[in-house]
């Protein structure tokens, strides 16, 4: 449960950007315009209150309550998606459709990068390792 709960990418989470970073709300869905969580019903659907929270995905920028966006990733200060890097990123909380997206690209890179050393490379060591793959969410 607490493993699931803080996603590197690949880098320590340790890190990250420094204090002052931030990253920016420009995509951000208005608290005023949801009432209830992006998750709708069945499924959750939980109406916001004083008690219910509402919690917006530093990725996507829509608005969940904590049940449904409560897993972190590192993501790039400027472009609000997930990145390997610990330079230049910090730690956010994420809804699970793009902790999903992304742990799914990130298996395709970790994919690509086994193949790219099975058809000729052997055991060349270029600058090119799975940490140091940037993962988009688009």
């Amino acid at each position: 449960e607490k493993v699931r709960g803080v996603v590197a990418m690949g880098a320590a989470v340790a890190g990250g950007a420094a204090g002052s970073e931030i990253i920016s709300k420009n995509h951000w869905v208005a608290d005023r315009a949801v009432t209830h969580c992006y998750i709708s019903a069945p499924v959750c659907g939980a109406e916001f209150t004083l008690l219910v929270r509402r919690h917006h995905c530093r990725c996507c920028g829509n608005v969940y309550c904590h049940k449904c966006c409560c897993v972190r990733l590192l993501l790039d200060t400027k472009t609000a998606m997930p990145t390997a890097h610990v330079e230049g990123s910090v730690e956010g909380r994420v809804c699970y459709s793009c902790y999903n997206r992304a742990l799914t690209t990130q298996r395709r890179c970790w994919d690509a990068l086994k193949t790219q050393r099975r058809r000729g490379d052997g055991g060349s060591t270029d600058a090119t390792t799975p940490e140091s793959v940037s993962v988009a969410t688009s």
